[in-house]
């Protein structure tokens, strides 16, 4: 493993992944939501990697799934497992006052939308 990764070349590290890195899918396509191989080495060393669709995981979520899963295959507790300040995020992008904008409208079927031909 010693001789894979030092000094570390793009090309083989990007055999461990399940997926082509970077490549775009057209939409609809009938894809995998994750794909997840386990790559064992003769040392006893293994790589996991990951891949997913963006629509189930971006990158902070994704890792914090590995982080957590990685802790349970640990035996972790429950209480030392990461938990993520979800409430916090607010003070950086806080909530905008619309003013005149309704943000219930069209959802209590007040809005008519007329579809010209």
């Amino acid at each position: 493993m010693v001789e894979f990764l030092n000094p570390p070349k793009l090309e083989f590290l990007n055999k461990l992944l399940p997926c082509e890195p970077n490549k775009m899918h057209r939409n609809g396509e009938d894809l995998p939501q994750v794909l997840v191989p386990v790559n064992m080495f003769n040392c006893g060393g293994i790589a996991i990697g990951t891949c997913n669709l963006h629509t189930l995981l971006d990158g902070c979520s994704g890792r914090l799934f590995q982080t957590t899963w990685a802790a349970i295959c640990r035996g972790c507790s429950s209480a030392k497992l990461p938990c993520p300040d979800f409430f916090s995020a607010s003070s950086c992008f806080p909530t905008i006052n619309h003013v005149g904008k309704n943000t219930n409208e069209g959802l209590d079927g007040k809005l008519k939308i007329e579809i010209e031909d």
